[in-house]
């Protein structure tokens, strides 16, 4: 493990450049006025050494920062080690912790996370592609756990698409519970709006349609053939909706998307600058992104 981490970033034993960190949070995110929140992604207990990670809670919790952790998304991540129990055993799990994934969690393991106060995301259109397995909504969300959806991968190949990644955790849960209630489309845009927001600790500020909260929201035409005519909107939005229906996008009140187009940014060079920095990061980590092959046909 020393020597693959070592190769594309930092070793096990090797803590996390905190006085770069608190730089950012001093210098970098006031300059946002509140639309930048600053958190660390750690490795936790099963991609660093116990000196590490302990030095790393502690100074993450010292600046007041978010921790987000991949946990449990493999069975051979919990047949090696169950890093809730060891964060539990060394008085670590705390309600500023996200946790990624979280497909093979035991029981007990749920009960920890609901008595801390630990958030879990799971990613069901990342979960699917790389065959790592179910999320577990409806047990965590019935032990008391706040359960939130989010996107993975984004920048390589995953599909960044929110609505069908609503339609995907419905389909799941369902098939997984054997009930076509087992998650409803009302319940699935909750996890999709404030209790994402709730996991991010931004509750107070975005996730839901409340006086004195931030504009952040989307405007979705309901005059197309794919959504038209439309009944329930929970269930039009979740099993029918794409996001060219979505006509106007404001965040914090200032409008990104009008009518159907970015007001805010050309997408054509949003793109380019992209691509361009998906390869420099590929190339400081070592490897280089491989050409896009033409498909013909056969």
């Amino acid at each position: 493990m020393r020597t693959v981490m070592g190769k594309v970033g930092m070793s096990v034993d090797e803590p996390m450049d905190f006085e770069d960190i608190s730089r950012i949070q001093r210098d970098v995110v006031p300059d946002f006025e509140g639309m930048l929140t600053l958190g660390i992604a750690a490795r936790g207990p099963s991609r660093s050494t116990p000196e590490v990670y302990r030095v790393e809670w502690s100074q993450a919790r010292e600046l007041g920062l978010q921790i987000s952790m991949h946990c449990a998304g493999t069975r051979a991540e919990v047949e090696k080690i169950r890093q809730v129990e060891v964060l539990s055993e060394e008085g670590l799990l705390g309600n500023d912790m996200l946790l990624a994934h979280c497909l093979y969690l035991s029981a007990r393991e749920h009960v920890l996370l609901a008595e801390h106060g630990v958030s879990v995301s799971v990613s069901p259109l990342s979960e699917l592609r790389l065959a790592m397995g179910f999320p577990q909504i409806s047990e965590m969300v019935e032990a008391g756990v706040g359960v939130s959806l989010s996107l993975d991968t984004t920048a390589i190949s995953a599909n960044a698409d929110v609505f069908q990644a609503m339609r995907v955790a419905v389909g799941l849960e369902n098939v997984r519970q054997r009930s076509a209630l087992a998650l409803t489309p009302r319940r699935v845009l909750e996890l999709n709006t404030i209790e994402g927001a709730r996991a991010l600790g931004l509750d107070a500020v975005t996730g839901s349609l409340t006086p004195g909260k931030r504009a952040d929201l989307i405007l979705v035409r309901t005059d197309q053939l794919n959504l038209a005519p439309v009944v329930d909107p929970a269930v039009a939005l979740v099993h029918s909706a794409q996001p060219a229906n979505v006509d106007t996008v404001l965040v914090d009140g200032r409008v990104l998307k009008r009518n159907g187009t970015m007001s805010a940014v050309d997408s054509e060079t949003v793109v380019a600058e992209a691509e361009e920095a998906l390869r420099g990061l590929c190339a400081r980590a070592g490897f280089e992104l491989p050409a896009v092959a033409a498909m013909g046909s056969r």
